[in-house]
């Protein structure tokens, strides 16, 4: 089964939801690299509500949503 990526919030702007086939050793690094996100969303990957580190390797089918931090004033 491939692997979910969902962008919410403002992520969605420079990323759309796709699906990606999943591979042995792939990390939630790998998918913020892969996706081309600005480093200044310092985006954050969430799994089943949760965050999780950048090391943290992927299952086959996650749903993988992509977080940018809330900012207000």
């Amino acid at each position: 089964m491939p692997i979910t990526i969902q962008p919410i919030g403002i992520l969605r702007l420079h990323v759309r939801e796709q699906t990606w086939p999943w591979e042995p050793g792939m990390s939630a690094s790998d998918v913020l690299k892969r996706l081309g996100i600005p480093e200044e969303l310092r985006a954050y990957v969430w799994l089943d509500g949760r965050r999780i580190r950048p090391e943290t390797l992927l299952k086959d089918g996650q749903v993988v949503r992509i977080v940018s931090p809330l900012t207000g004033g």
